[in-house]
């Protein structure tokens, strides 16, 4: 997946007001924060907790719209709403990796200095 495909730097920089620096703190927020947020979807599963893994799919889905990152938003959604409705743990494992992957590429992303070229604002 490319750059663009996993974040929507229009959308991000819509977000910060153009803000380079908010833009950096807001991922520099979610590179400390996603792993923790990770954990608990995978605790969740383990335990077979549908409310609490519901809790953590929401926690990542409202993490990842904070800086347009529209697929890993998605997948977050997927899983949110198949816990919701108590879909098969076998199913959930499956979009359990894809929203792992998804964070992996997201932090990846922002890891490359190129993702600058794609910001709309102060460069």
């Amino acid at each position: 997946m490319n750059i663009s495909q996993m974040i929507n730097f229009k959308k991000a920089s819509e977000i910060c007001g153009g803000n380079k620096e908010l833009f950096i703190q807001m991922m520099d927020l979610f590179v400390s924060i996603s792993p923790g947020q990770f954990k608990r979807v995978h605790k969740a599963y383990d335990n077979g907790d549908y409310d609490e893994l519901t809790a953590a799919a929401h926690d990542l889905k409202s993490s990842s719209s904070s800086f347009g990152g529209e697929i890993l938003f998605d997948s977050a959604l997927k899983l949110e709403q198949s816990s919701k409705k108590n879909l098969d743990l076998d199913t959930i494992s499956f979009m359990i990796k894809e929203v792992e992957q998804n964070i992996c590429d997201t932090i990846r992303i922002f890891n490359e200095e190129n993702w600058q070229l794609y910001f709309e604002g102060d460069l």
